[in-house]
């Protein structure tokens, strides 16, 4: 074991805090200075940028992020880090003063990639005279649009002849709300054939939260698609679109969407309620199994014959469900097996706490005797 010696060098390196668009140079400036004082004049500095598509953004606040895993949000942007490229290795001196910079451009990438976000990592080691190495490193995300466009339902699926509410969010990757921004959104529904038939369309603005909202029903079922566009008054303009089903009785329409597929009515539920799983599948009249509970029991497992694409499976839900249940289903068709499987969640909504902990006084003087007072209110 090597004893440890503490570092008398300090690196400091600057680059983008915030996210850039993905064309812009990155640039990248490096600071080294002795703790005892002076610059490391006379060292080197070796950069070493790696690009990885794919980034982590801010997406708008979901109150029970803190228990499920992040991919059950309704706002949850999934992203796929592919295995980071070299794109830049460079060693050059520092200055008198301690100092050397490097750019790299992004504009080859945004050609390459224009749908995508790119996460840059930037490592810096400097070396002294002496030989003695620190090293520092940071990230630079680069998105591909100038500001993201989060649009959810207040409901898993809409039924048809029914109000739903449509929550509409304009941000930057970093969470910076795109206050007053205006624009249209427009409700299409989607033909099995790829056709889409514009039924309404409205002019929409975000507030000083840079959100907005929406009241809209169908009348029929099968698959829909409600796009907004917004601009951001600098010259911006973003363009996101939300397919979701629609169902109810009477016609229903075919569509497209997936071999199969659990839409849950609700995003989250309580003990009590009645879960209405809407099954479908693009191969008209099938046949699944449903298995809830993530149980194979007799009592846990239905065959559920579809009416053309749909069926509605019903599931009374108990405290024991909490914190969320499994629903897993599978059909099988010209030889092939498809599967699919959905999450009920169920939180602890009635049974959350409340700490809080107050100081005796707002400032106390070194070695001076403290209280605080600690406080719980809830369930």
């Amino acid at each position: 074991m090597e004893e440890y010696k503490k570092p008398e060098v300090s690196v400091r390196m600057d680059a983008p805090a915030k996210p850039i668009r993905l064309g812009q140079p990155i640039p990248v400036a490096i600071q080294a200075d002795y703790y005892a004082g002076g610059p490391v004049s006379g060292g080197k500095a070796t950069i070493t940028i790696t690009r990885t598509l794919g980034a982590n953004i801010w997406t708008p606040y979901w109150k029970w992020s803190w228990l499920y895993d992040r991919s059950f949000s309704p706002y949850y942007i999934p992203f796929f880090l592919d295995a980071p490229l070299t794109v830049l290795e460079k060693t050059v001196p520092l200055d008198k003063d301690g100092k050397a910079s490097v750019e790299l451009p992004t504009a080859q990438d945004a050609r390459d990639f224009p749908s995508s976000n790119v996460t840059y990592r930037v490592s810096v080691s400097v070396t002294d005279a002496s030989l003695r190495e620190v090293s520092a490193s940071g990230q630079v995300i680069a998105t591909f649009r100038p500001f993201n466009i989060f649009i959810t339902l207040n409901r898993g699926y809409a039924p048809a002849g029914t109000p739903v509410q449509a929550s509409i969010t304009a941000a930057t990757a970093d969470g910076a709300k795109i206050a007053h921004a205006r624009g249209t959104c427009v409700l299409q529904h989607i033909r099995a054939d790829g056709r889409r038939e514009t039924l309404e369309t409205w002019d929409i603005a975000t507030g000083k939260d840079g959100e907005a909202s929406l009241s809209f029903q169908t009348g029929e079922s099968g698959l829909y698609s409600l796009s907004t566009t917004l601009e951001d008054g600098h010259g911006n303009k973003v363009e996101e679109s939300f397919q979701f089903l629609s169902y109810g009785k009477g016609k229903q329409n075919p569509f497209k969407i997936n071999p199969l597929s659990i839409h849950p009515d609700k995003k989250e539920y309580a003990p009590g309620d009645t879960a209405r799983l809407l099954v479908t599948s693009d191969y008209p009249d099938a046949h699944v199994w449903t298995f809830l509970r993530n149980s194979w029991k007799n009592e846990s497992r239905r065959l559920v014959p579809l009416d053309r694409q749909t069926a509605l499976v019903e599931c009374r839900l108990t405290r024991e469900d909490m914190p969320n249940m499994g629903v897993n289903a599978f059909t099988v068709r010209n030889g092939e097996l498809h599967e699919a499987s959905a999450e009920l969640l169920i939180p602890p909504a009635g049974q959350l706490l409340a700490p809080s902990v107050v100081p005796g006084k707002s400032q106390y003087r070194p070695g001076e005797q403290g209280n605080v007072t600690i406080q719980v209110k809830g369930a």
